[in-house]
């Protein structure tokens, strides 16, 4: 590895991104203490201090700040949304393309501990229309000011059933669901 490009979008305030070995956490590959969106870089990676080896895993964490906004953040594309993504360069060229972690709608059901009675499948809607009106539902109905339900959904997004996808330069994608 020769560089690792760190990104989030307004809300993004420390990235880091953490090297497990064997069950045993390595130094970080990259940390942004004051991440910036506006001053977004690629940071050089020594080769020779980060080796990557079969089995090798990564942990990126990122912390965001959404005091100032009146409105619930959601991940996304959109700038006011939220991700956390880091881009990685190799060489010798590797057949990996990407990998993207993400949860279930399911998961996201029991952790906002909304009904899973909201019939949108029932009458085919897409899961685009589910997502949008369980946005404004958690919006609406979602008390986060209750400690103990954030708790319970925090445990439930950390927890809880994920996909793990993974896609190789051909573009094929290899997917591992993660319980």
């Amino acid at each position: 590895m020769f560089s690792a490009f760190l990104h989030s979008h307004l809300a993004g305030r420390k990235l880091r991104l953490r090297h497990i070995r064997d069950g045993r956490e390595l130094d970080p590959i990259a940390v942004d203490e004051h991440y910036d969106y506006d001053y977004q870089i690629s940071r050089a990676v020594d080769p020779s201090k980060v080796i990557l080896l079969p089995g090798d895993e990564f942990i990126l964490e990122c912390e965001y700040d959404t005091s100032e906004r009146d409105a619930m953040t959601f991940g996304g594309g959109a700038a006011s949304n939220e991700m956390c993504l880091a881009f990685l360069s190799v060489y010798p060229r590797s057949k990996l393309a990407g990998c993207f972690h993400m949860i279930g709608l399911g998961t996201a059901l029991e952790a906002s501990r909304m009904p899973w009675t909201f019939g949108a499948y029932e009458y085919g809607k897409t899961e685009a229309v589910v997502h949008d009106a369980l946005v404004k539902q958690a919006e609406e109905e979602i008390d986060w000011s209750d400690a103990n339900f954030v708790k319970h959904f925090q445990n439930k997004r950390r927890f809880g059933n994920a996909y793990h996808l993974c896609t190789e330069r051909s573009i094929e994608l290899i997917t591992e669901v993660l319980n």
